[in-house]
């Protein structure tokens, strides 16, 4: 019973997991205006705040135009990422999403502009030393 509480109190202690991008961590990689579809390769840089080590086993985000609040398309992160305590790696993700009319016009929007903003929101299921924890996260990539 006192193991069991034990690891109750360690699993209250576990730190959020911060995924960031980066200077050249996304791109839009293709736009074909023949199939209507666009491509982004993203690249998340994932800092593990805490004391013991941990593996990202997969996550899962949605992409959204800040101006507007259009959404983009969903992504995954589907390969596993082991971070040891205290450090930082990388999870490389693809996303092609259909090119919408409401999604078109953002992104010529922003073409013509040179700025904006896209929020990543997901979440991410974390192995942990004896357990798995879900959790949420967000990222902003600022275009221009």
């Amino acid at each position: 019973m006192l193991e069991r509480v034990r690891d109750k109190e360690d699993k209250d202690e576990v730190k959020q997991l911060r995924f960031a991008i980066r200077g050249r961590g996304a791109k839009f990689a293709s736009l074909g205006l023949r199939e209507r579809l666009l491509t982004l390769e993203i690249v998340f840089h994932i800092f593990n705040p805490n004391e013991f080590p941990v593996m990202v086993q997969r996550a899962k985000y949605r992409i959204y135009f800040r101006e507007g609040n259009a959404k983009v398309g969903e992504g995954y992160v589907d390969e596993e990422v082991y971070i040891p305590s205290h450090t930082a790696e990388y999870a490389k993700s693809e996303v092609k999403t259909p090119l919408s009319g409401d999604l078109a016009k953002m992104i010529i929007n922003q073409m013509e502009h040179g700025n904006t903003t896209l929020d990543f929101e997901g979440i991410a299921h974390v192995a942990i030393p004896e357990d798995m924890v879900d959790m949420t996260f967000k990222a902003v990539w600022k275009l221009g």
